[in-house]
């Protein structure tokens, strides 16, 4: 049974005013507000490259997080294996039960990028003061022994006394990792010109205080793409330098090769390029104002209460009144309603059909009755 005629399609409003202040609408604004200000955060972070290390390879030139300078991989680049081999044999002193290390000769395999292998006299002339008689005691692949201690005063004194301006002027081997490590008697006391990445500066003690050196800077420096370092131990360091076991710092210095140096790590006995020098250069990077995380979390906090503010203003002005947008609505529903009043079928109400629904229902009562009594 049909109530009533639908409206003609025609004379509806093609047209709906949104109404800003409706609760709907309220929460809409603030689901914007809110996903605006995540997106200013996510593009800040973004702009960040150590949060992308997890996407492009770990290799690359950046600080890595598994890093650790007093124990480098033994999974080398160009197969170069610093992983020092060893042996124990019965000491000298006839004592018993003692026993010394000794190491086994390793078979050095030439480069083709590896520089002064012919011994150039031109190439090989010591820095002023150093004396070579004393580098000849010098043994690879040993800790700091007591042979080490003339050559390594004797250095250092020399390094000490010359001005940074004559150390570079005077000839410097350029060398790398590679050449350092496979050919220590050809470099052993002469001056060599080193550029790679410190990521380690600790502070050393030092025995030598009839030179008048306090301490000594022990830094790690990586070069030519390789993960095992050159150790550098260093009398000066640039003016706000930082330090710490994780940093990652440019640099080039100059310095004097000392010997191919065995130190303890968790993978076994390491071996690594030693170089003492009397200070490093550095550019300093150029000061960024970057946004702490303590601004960025006062930032969005300013931000979140400003939009609850307007928000819960805009709520409490819609409350109890009638937008201009909702009596412009109501005002043209009426119109209509009263135009096509007369058009509208009202149909039988509700009470009518039940009333009908009861009559049908006695009648059938009465007739079932008659039936059994016959």
């Amino acid at each position: 049974m049909k109530l009533h005629e639908p409206q003609d399609k025609s004379t509806r409003s093609n047209s709906t005013p949104r109404n800003y202040f409706s609760r709907r609408e309220q929460v809409r604004i603030m689901m914007l507000v809110f996903t605006l200000m995540f997106v200013i955060v996510l593009m800040y972070e973004a702009s960040k490259p150590k949060n992308w290390n997890w996407f492009f390879n770990r290799g690359q030139e950046n600080p890595s997080a598994e890093l650790a300078p007093i124990d480098p991989t033994g999974a080398q680049v160009n197969e170069i294996n610093t992983l020092l081999p060893r042996k124990a044999v019965e000491a000298e002193s006839g004592i018993e039960g003692e026993f010394r290390i000794v190491k086994e000769e390793p078979k050095t395999r030439l480069t083709p990028y590896t520089m002064n292998q012919h011994g150039d006299k031109a190439e090989a002339e010591w820095l002023p003061g150093i004396e070579p008689d004393y580098y000849q005691k010098v043994e690879d692949d040993t800790f700091f022994i007591l042979k080490d201690r003339d050559a390594w005063q004797n250095t250092f004194q020399v390094l000490r006394d010359t001005d940074q301006e004559d150390l570079e002027k005077a000839k410097a081997l350029p060398a790398q990792f590679a050449q350092l490590h496979l050919q220590p008697t050809q470099y052993r006391g002469k001056l060599v010109e080193l550029d790679g990445t410190i990521r380690r500066v600790v502070k050393a003690s030092t025995q030598e205080n009839d030179l008048g050196i306090p301490h000594y800077w022990q830094l790690w420096l990586f070069s030519d793409r390789h993960t095992s370092p050159i150790v550098i131990y260093a009398l000066e360091l640039p003016e706000d330098f930082p330090q710490g076991e994780t940093i990652y710092q440019p640099v080039s210095l100059r310095g004097v090769f000392f010997k191919r140096w065995a130190y303890s790590a968790k993978g076994g006995t390491m071996t690594a390029p030693l170089v003492l020098a009397k200070q490093i250069q550095w550019d300093r990077p150029q000061e960024r104002n970057v946004l702490s995380s303590t601004q960025i979390i006062i930032g969005v906090s300013i931000s979140f209460t400003i939009a609850f503010m307007f928000a819960l203003f805009v709520y409490l002005q819609s409350q109890g009144k009638s937008s201009a947008a909702e009596q412009v609505i109501r005002s043209r529903e009426e119109r209509k309603f009263r135009e096509h009043a007369d058009e509208i079928d009202p149909g039988i109400s509700v009470r009518d059909q039940l009333k009908l629904l009861t009559a049908q229902l006695e009648n059938q009562a009465t007739e079932s009755v008659q039936k059994e009594n016959e």
